[in-house]
């Protein structure tokens, strides 16, 4: 997998096998960077780029940029799509949508004698939708829970599996990380199978072999 910047004449080779990092020390750079970054994890924009074989990657689809905390949550409408759909095709695998069909169907007897006994001529669906049994419940994924850490890779392992993205950049993250936290980390992406990249305004010393590339003050770049 490479990341391309043209703005920075930068083609990055990322590593499944180990933490990859990208230290621009430049703020104004940096800041650049970032977006650039959120353009394209937006679809806005396409001034970051990646590519998988020399062949060029729909970025929003297989990559998941991190700026804090509060990214690392479930509450998105790509995912709740995705959980919902996952559902249903369990539900008919396990045979549980007969189950749920008949289950609407009393709740529409209730609803039918409520109309009876009401006062107001009442209007209200028929039509039976597991997805809408999902929403009224307020089904969803349970948030990611303990450390940053902890968090990232439930929230990694879950992203990877239901939505298939392979590619997490973590942005001036080690804020939220102690040392011990990145070995972590790239032993998850090593299971997993799937490229981790950290974006840095400043170097990070790790006891353990990561691929660098640093963008120093003068533009040069240090690999």
């Amino acid at each position: 997998m490479k990341f391309i910047y043209p703005n920075l004449s930068l083609t990055m080779e990322l590593k499944k096998q180990k933490l990859n990092i990208l230290v621009l020390e430049s703020p104004v750079i940096f800041e650049r960077t970032l977006f650039s970054l959120k353009s394209a994890s937006d679809k806005k924009g396409d001034e970051i780029s990646l590519y998988r074989n020399e062949e060029k990657c729909d970025f929003s689809r297989c990559a998941d940029v991190i700026f804090s905390p509060f990214d690392l949550t479930y509450e998105k409408r790509e995912i709740q799509k995705k959980l919902f759909l996952s559902l249903q095709n369990t539900a008919e695998t396990q045979d549980l949508l007969s189950a749920f069909a008949e289950t609407n169907g009393r709740v529409l007897e209730l609803l039918s004698a409520l109309h009876y006994q009401s006062e107001y001529q009442l209007d209200y669906a028929a039509d039976f939708a597991l997805s809408e049994i999902l929403k009224n419940y307020s089904v969803r994924l349970a948030e990611p829970v303990g450390n940053f850490a902890e968090k990232a890779i439930d929230y990694m392992t879950n992203i990877q599996k239901m939505l298939r993205k392979d590619v997490f950049i973590f942005v001036n993250c080690e804020a939220y990380l102690a040392t011990e936290d990145y070995a972590h980390i790239a032993k998850f992406a090593a299971y997993y199978d799937v490229y981790i990249l950290f974006l840095q305004n400043r170097q990070i010393y790790l006891n353990q072999e990561c691929n660098e590339y640093i963008i120093d003050l003068d533009l040069c770049e240090i690999h």
